[in-house]
């Protein structure tokens, strides 16, 4: 339990400690000090004596002077509690972070985000759960818990910080929030609801984001571009969003403004092929096949698999099957072939691209097998993904692409090596 001294999270470590034998669970008390303000000190001896007239544990945890220093935004104040609470946590072994937001924390996050710019998940505000942290009061008022600490005879803090005008946050609970309810006294529930309304339509357009087929490697992730280009705006973001997430990590996010030039990308150059930079390093790709998010530095991996006899062999980016079957001519095409088994025996090779490999071709002659893809418009990145089958040096077949002149079949009817590639 997170608490701040303040009547906010004190009324919550008193409520959560009150309710701990009958809920069946363990609490522990945690103070965060800044070392921001010279009454830290004694808000935390404050809180610590709460927690010993619940019998509760009681951790105090301060943060790096480094990371923390005198005079550092609120975005950096709050990432640094959050690392705290986080280490502490795991340390003790606790499930949950319960913090002392509320519905005022709330209000002013919503127009806090309006003012900077966001779209609809930012419109959410702070969640109710978000991997361990929880808020069980976020439905309550300041108000409210102010007479529950007041009716227990709890005494609160009132934490200088709240009035320091340094804080976007400060300025907009004591200047702006007021100025609203001169126009609507019930400014603050205007805003609750229009926190519960995005958050009811952001699960909505995450599910269909969530459903939009992509394929995902090592510093990549892309979605084929006949699909993208048919999805609405909103769902199509939301997908750039996890894609950008696969490749940076979890808590990527994607700045509005770079949404919105994409857009426009996608409607003014339609067909044709364009590349756009992301903070971070990410460069955005749109090609003939595939809309990607790609990091310039990130490499597939070679493979080299040995098959030694029929069945189903797993690959990067999907399986070849080996079985043996009656030759058909009309059944042949860019992703089934046909070998002559007699001449082709196992073991074989599936591998992938390396230097100076070549094809040799049916009317005669060799090609590069990087020229062949060049000219199949196949990014560079993936490449080395399109598996080459082999049996010793030779190439035998580009999966989906190009087979060799090696161990044909011309006789219909007779027993082949049938190799299928499904991506």
């Amino acid at each position: 339990m997170a608490c701040s001294g303040g009547a906010d999270s004190l009324a919550l470590l008193d409520i959560l400690g009150r309710l701990s034998q009958p809920l069946g669970i363990a609490i522990v008390g945690c103070y965060v000090d800044h070392g921001q303000h010279p009454r830290a000190a004694s808000a935390a001896r404050r809180v610590e004596r709460h927690c010993r007239r619940l019998l509760v544990p009681f951790v105090l945890c301060r943060a790096d002077a480094a990371r923390a220093a005198p005079g550092s935004n609120e975005d950096e104040l709050r990432r640094e509690r959050a690392r705290l609470l986080e280490e502490t946590a795991e340390d003790l072994g606790c499930r949950r972070i319960a913090t002392g937001h509320t519905r005022d924390d709330q209000a002013e996050t919503v127009l806090l985000r309006i003012v900077r710019g966001t779209g609809v998940a930012g419109l959410r505000g702070i969640p109710v759960r978000r991997g361990r942290f929880i808020r069980p009061l976020l439905w309550s008022s300041k108000e409210t818990l102010e007479r529950y600490c007041r009716s227990r005879r709890l005494a609160f803090d009132r934490d200088p910080a709240n009035r320091d005008m340094r804080f976007v946050r400060n300025r907009i609970r004591h200047h702006v929030l007021p100025r609203l309810k001169t126009l609507n006294p019930a400014v603050a529930e205007a805003l609750l609801r229009l926190s519960r309304a995005a958050a009811r339509d952001q699960r909505v357009l995450a599910a269909l984001a969530r459903s939009v087929p992509m394929e995902e490697g090592r510093g990549f992730a892309r979605i084929p571009w006949n699909q993208a280009s048919q999805l609405p705006a909103a769902v199509l973001t939301r997908a750039w969003v996890l894609m950008l997430r696969k490749v940076k990590g979890p808590g990527a996010s994607l700045p509005l403004g770079h949404g919105e030039v994409m857009l426009r990308r996608m409607r003014r150059e339609g067909p044709g092929c364009w590349s756009h930079s992301l903070p971070g390093g990410v460069v955005v790709r749109r090609d003939k096949r595939w809309l990607s998010f790609e990091l310039p530095d990130g490499k597939a991996k070679a493979f080299c698999i040995r098959v030694k006899k029929t069945g189903e062999v797993r690959l990067p980016q999907g399986r070849m099957r080996f079985s043996l079957q009656r030759f058909r001519p009309e059944r042949a095409g860019p992703c089934r072939v046909f070998f002559d088994p007699e001449l082709a025996p196992f073991p074989l090779t599936v591998r992938s691209l390396r230097p100076g490999d070549r094809l040799e071709k049916w009317g005669g002659g060799s090609r590069e097998v990087c020229r062949i893809l060049m000219d199949e418009k196949i990014p560079r990145r993936d490449r080395t993904l399109v598996p080459l089958l082999c049996r010793g040096r030779r190439i035998l077949w580009i999966a989906g692409v190009r087979r060799s002149r090696h161990y044909p079949l011309s006789t219909c009817g007779k027993m082949a090596l049938c190799v299928e590639y499904i991506r």
